[in-house]
């Protein structure tokens, strides 16, 4: 049964989280941070923006001389394009699309054994990466099952409605009223929402419940419903609590990537220079230097969302484990840090 807790444990557990945070990272162990940054990666990284998309700009956009084409201009190169495509050149686009669904799949299924490996890193206070995996490999298989089918149900709805309000914009020019427009977008974002809320719920909440329970993920969560229903004040403040964390941490993460972005490209620049300069003389010289100069920026930069990356994810874990078992003390799986950092 859910226990008896003050209405604000969801704020108090901010400063308990921060302490235990501080206490798992001391002293501090460029291995142990190697480890942890390697899990992060598939973990979705600072925010749940890996390091990787954190590195990704936006496209350049022409809005000194807009050009809007008339209704159907496009019609016809598109219509040909599909045309054109012979037996050949259809199968290799199938066999690339493929070929990066299967290497989707496989990130998410090594993501979704690390979800349970990172709570249990947290919770025995050791980084055991391939022990963890033999013990918990079977259940992150079935997380995995889980978020294809989320995905699934989350990119139906939104298909159909490219299908049928997209592509005969596209095929035919034909633009939908507003209306259609205003409603199509509302079904897309709340689809987003609800599919990337429920996804939140399972791997911050449910995924605990399964280990510390040794459970299915379907009786994880109806073992740990009855917690949120009785509980909802808590698990609501949280959700909102959680919001404006992700949104300092996206801010603070874009101004720290921005200022390693700056730093890194000064010596790269120089490196780059200096090969281009050398390439005219000597080629493999100024080859290796060019290269070198893509690294110890690329290098820089990812180490840096690494670096800002670990810290962030074990804070924004231990918030969700320190409410957990404070709303019901059967799921804590962080009995004695819990008790070591309320003593201090």
């Amino acid at each position: 049964m859910p226990s008896n807790i003050d209405s604000v444990s969801a704020i108090q557990d901010i400063t308990d989280a921060i302490r235990a945070t501080t206490a798992f990272l001391s002293p501090p162990d460029i291995q142990q941070y190697v480890k942890l940054g390697f899990l992060i990666v598939f973990l979705g990284g600072v925010g749940g923006i890996g390091p990787v998309q954190l590195l990704t700009g936006i496209g350049n956009v022409d809005t000194d001389n807009p050009v809007m084409d008339e209704p159907g201009s496009n019609t016809a190169s598109f219509s040909d394009m599909l045309t054109t495509l012979d037996n050949s050149e259809l199968s290799l686009i199938i066999g690339v699309v493929v070929v990066i669904l299967l290497c989707f799949i496989g990130l998410l299924a090594v993501g979704s054994v690390f979800e349970f490996i990172f709570v249990e890193v947290l919770r025995q206070e050791r980084i055991k990466i391939r022990a963890y995996w033999r013990q918990w490999w079977r259940q992150g298989l079935r997380l995995l099952g889980f978020r294809l089918v989320v995905g699934a149900l989350t990119v139906i709805p939104i298909a159909v409605i490219a299908l049928t309000v997209v592509i005969p914009l596209i095929t035919s020019g034909n633009s939908p009223s507003f209306g259609v427009v205003i409603f199509a977008l509302g079904i897309c974002v709340t689809t987003i929402i609800l599919s990337g809320l429920l996804t939140g719920l399972i791997k911050t909440f449910v995924v605990p419940v399964m280990i510390i329970q040794d459970e299915t993920l379907l009786t994880a969560w109806q073992r740990f419903w009855p917690t949120v229903r009785s509980e909802w004040k808590e698990y609501s403040i949280y959700l909102i609590i959680r919001f404006v964390l992700q949104l300092i941490i996206g801010i603070a993460t874009g101004l720290i990537l921005t200022l390693s972005t700056i730093i890194f490209a000064i010596p790269a620049i120089l490196i780059l220079a200096a090969g281009i300069l050398l390439g005219e003389a000597t080629g493999i010289i100024g080859i290796t230097l060019i290269i070198g100069a893509i690294f110890v920026f690329a290098f820089g930069i990812l180490s840096t969302a690494i670096l800002a990356a670990v810290p962030i994810q074990i804070f924004l874990r231990y918030y969700a484990l320190f409410l957990l078992g404070d709303t019901n003390s059967r799921f804590d799986l962080i009995t004695d840090r819990r008790m070591s950092v309320r003593k201090s």
